[in-house]
């Protein structure tokens, strides 16, 4: 058994170089599985020397709940690519009253003891009975976080996008695992006087190492795109339910000169015009004009620009009040989009096209 667990250490040590060269983007995803995998070598260092009094050991529950919520949060951003208010709290409170567990047995350690000298077999003395609350407690909500997280995922993905089919195989590998942490958890609360139990207990930690180390070394390899972004993947699958028309789009954006508005942004256009996927619009926006749908905004409010100062109309105003005609809130927002979809600066076409009048 030794001998496994110093094979993980040197896998650890592997899978973290590769995790900290190929996984650029999401910053937060690759500190995130860097994480996981300096827990998963604490959680084998302490099997490995049996520190069941060490300082390690006091606060393994917090090394356990760590690896949970990395475990998550993981997967969260390889599925979701954010973070929900819900998900924060669960987490928190997991990693609180884990932390909460530990420092009960770093200040009283009369609080729990071993069956056959094992760290294994670790349990609270009866009389604590309530103390194995707040243990059941951060094991539950890290599972039940877990579990809604994946409901979420299998519920809203689809099978049409092979990108997304790749993703939801490769995460069933995670959702096995953690059904077999789910079932080592509840021999070592309640069955672990054995030494049959604390065998399959040592032998399940190896296992989920290996499972884990090996799944994130062996990942999809569009995972390791400097740019990864779970939303990238989705335009694969965003063809059927919205389609740009004269009605959704056309006549509102361009005919009625939405852009113009001053307060206009994706979430009021897609009020204002019953669509109510706002992502799956900016996609189908992005696939069909090759940008988002602020910068087509800014596009054609800077096209505008350009033709009222040509206008007599307008001859007369400044950059500032023609900036605020083309519905930029101020000449200082309209620099930036302007250099970028025509180039030079508002003032010297400005000069150049009064020049041009006049002459």
């Amino acid at each position: 058994m030794h001998y496994l667990n110093f094979s993980i250490f040197l896998l650890c040590i592997i899978t973290f170089i590769d995790v900290f060269f190929t996984i650029k983007k999401p910053f937060i995803l690759r500190i995130n599985i860097l994480i996981l995998i300096i827990n998963i070598f604490l959680l084998n260092y302490i099997s490995f020397f049996n520190l069941k009094e060490g300082f390690l050991f006091k606060f393994f529950p917090v090394i356990n709940v760590t690896i949970g919520i990395n475990f998550i949060l993981f997967i969260n951003f390889i599925i979701n690519n954010k973070i929900n208010k819900w998900f924060i709290i669960n987490l928190y409170s997991a990693f609180i009253l884990a932390s909460i567990f530990s420092i009960i047995l770093f200040l009283y350690p009369s609080v729990y003891s071993f069956h056959n000298d094992q760290y294994t077999s670790f349990y609270v003395i009866p009389k604590y009975w309530y103390i194995n609350i707040i243990r059941i407690l951060f094991k539950l909500i890290t599972l039940s976080t877990l579990l809604r997280l994946l409901y979420i995922y299998f519920k809203t993905s689809t099978a049409n996008n092979l990108y997304k089919q790749i993703l939801k195989n490769w995460m069933i590998k995670f959702l096995l695992l953690s059904f077999t942490v789910l079932i080592n958890a509840i021999f070592l609360l309640f069955f672990n006087n054995s030494i049959y139990v604390i065998n399959i207990f040592h032998y399940t930690i190896i296992f989920m190492s290996y499972t884990v180390l090996l799944t994130i070394l062996y990942k999809p390899k569009f995972l390791s795109f400097h740019n990864y972004n779970f939303n990238i993947i989705s335009y694969f699958d965003r063809s059927t339910s919205i389609v740009l028309s004269d009605y959704n789009f056309i006549i509102p954006f361009f005919n009625n000169q939405f852009y113009l508005n001053k307060d206009a942004n994706l979430e009021k256009f897609c009020n204002e015009n019953n669509i109510i996927d706002k992502d799956e619009f900016n996609d189908l926006i992005v696939s069909t004009y090759k940008m988002s749908f602020n910068n087509l905004i800014n596009k054609n409010r800077v096209q505008y620009f350009l033709e009222i100062v040509i206008s007599s109309k307008y001859q007369n105003y400044s950059i500032d009040a023609l900036a605020q005609e083309a519905g930029f809130s101020s000449r200082h927002h309209l620099y930036k989009p302007f250099k970028k979809f025509h180039g030079g600066t508002p003032s010297d076409f400005l000069y150049f096209a009064n020049d041009s009048l006049s002459g």
